[in-house]
């Protein structure tokens, strides 16, 4: 069985895809405010943002997820660096946070709609981060596409708005595929990201909720065209750790939004 939790620190760590997204962050954050990762995953933006911030508490439903940030924590502290024990884990789900609050929320792409969001975002004093897809989701492999992402780019900008909120958008293209180390690993790679003739989404792991029209084809897709389409694509790096590499550009949508008390 793959082990998915290494697979995405590889393609971060090859990509430089929390590291970049780190860049656009931190001029926001300030080194005495706490912060929150809700729905924090395998944390790895928040690696990037330690230096700029006095903590973080990572908060994700997945026990598993957690364990991975710890050990990463573990490792971090291992090679000396320090920061790394500003991490917390918490493990509730989004629903179970009552009482707390922190000067800074981070969400990457987390939550089903702005409401949604924006009720995390009251639990802000300063400001509120969020990270999402800059357009119509793709594929796992172009050109097979998806439907549209749970909120768009315009439904969040319209969100806020509404609601007052100042903030400040910013749109990037940045990589984040998957580097391999064999022809095996991209064998077994493609293998198991397709699920009963369906991609999965890349952020769950999951197969889509709606497959799509059949008399269009949008969001049907053929098992076949699919894996060929993701081996033709493979690039090969001249990298000894990781010789071949399955490019993926994902649009990204990061919000700086100014809270309010």
């Amino acid at each position: 069985m793959i082990d998915k939790y290494r697979l995405f620190r590889q393609a971060s760590e090859f990509t430089g895809f929390h590291k970049k997204l780190g860049v656009i962050i931190e001029p926001y954050l300030n080194r005495r405010w706490t912060m929150a990762d809700i729905g924090c995953g395998l944390a790895l933006l928040d690696f990037h943002l330690l230096s700029n911030v006095k903590s973080v508490t990572a908060i994700d439903i997945d026990e598993s997820a957690l364990t991975e940030v710890e050990n990463h924590i573990d490792e971090e502290l291992a090679a000396n660096h320090a920061e790394a024990a500003k991490i917390a884990t918490l493990r509730k789900d989004v629903s179970e946070l009552v009482d707390e609050r922190w000067d800074i929320v981070l969400m990457s792409f987390f939550g089903k709609s702005p409401e949604e969001i924006g009720g995390i975002l009251s639990r802000a004093d300063h400001r509120g981060v969020v990270v999402m897809h800059g357009h119509e989701r793709g594929g796992l492999f172009d050109p097979v596409r998806f439907d549209r992402p749970r909120i768009t780019v315009d439904e969040m900008e319209r969100y806020l708005s509404d609601e007052g909120y100042g903030y400040r958008k910013s749109i990037v293209d940045l990589q984040f595929g998957q580097p391999f180390r064999t022809i095996e690993d991209i064998h077994r790679f493609l293998g198991d990201k397709i699920v009963k003739g369906h991609s999965v989404l890349p952020e769950t792991g999951e197969a889509p909720d709606d497959i799509g029209d059949t008399e269009t084809g949008a969001g049907v897709f053929d098992i076949d065209r699919l894996v060929y389409s993701a081996e033709e694509r493979i690039i090969k790096t001249k990298r000894y750790d990781f010789p071949y590499y399955l490019p993926r550009n994902l649009h990204t949508a990061v919000f700086i939004v100014v809270t309010r008390r």
